[in-house]
């Protein structure tokens, strides 16, 4: 009876320590998506910065060509315009830029704190193994077994002579 509970017990350590292990798993691949997803968020901020600027672009040119059709000169108000135009266009694309950026940060973080997790679950898993193989006492007696004692020692009871 005493091996098959040092065998179950060891089952259970080991059982343990797998599951830390395989947890730790799951998280590495969970913040490897995460990067994955903070690397695209980044991606389409670029291209999305790159699209208004090109819109802005051409909105500040429709601007000039109106003037100009309209016979306005570019001097003065209608310059003022236009910069007022681009400053904005420029205002718009950088936010857009500000945004990915954050959301790329958050989402390196995010993937951090999940590689953590799995690290801390390795942790536990291995602790719960160790305590629970530290149950077993390992060599000729196991802690299962009642320890045996030298019959010749009485033991001593206050109030009771420790000689016969």
């Amino acid at each position: 009876m005493p091996t098959l509970l040092a065998g179950a017990t060891m089952f259970s350590a080991a059982s343990s320590i797998g599951g830390g292990i395989s947890g730790m798993m799951a998280s590495n691949q969970e913040a490897k998506l995460q990067r994955e997803q903070a690397d695209i968020a980044l991606a389409e901020s670029r291209a999305n910065a790159t699209n208004e600027a090109y819109n802005q672009n051409i909105a500040v040119g429709k601007q000039k060509l109106a003037f100009l059709s309209n016979g306005v000169s570019l001097e003065g108000s209608p310059t003022l315009v236009l910069q007022e135009s681009t400053r904005y266009g420029q205002q718009q694309v950088q936010s857009i830029l500000d945004q990915g950026a954050a959301r790329y940060k958050l989402g390196q973080k995010e993937a951090a704190i999940t590689q953590n997790k799995g690290r801390a679950a390795l942790i536990a898993g291995i602790a719960q193994g160790v305590g629970t193989l530290s149950t077993l006492k390992l060599g000729k007696s196991s802690s299962l077994e009642t320890p045996k004692t030298n019959s010749t020692i009485t033991p001593y009871y206050p109030g009771r002579s420790m000689y016969k």
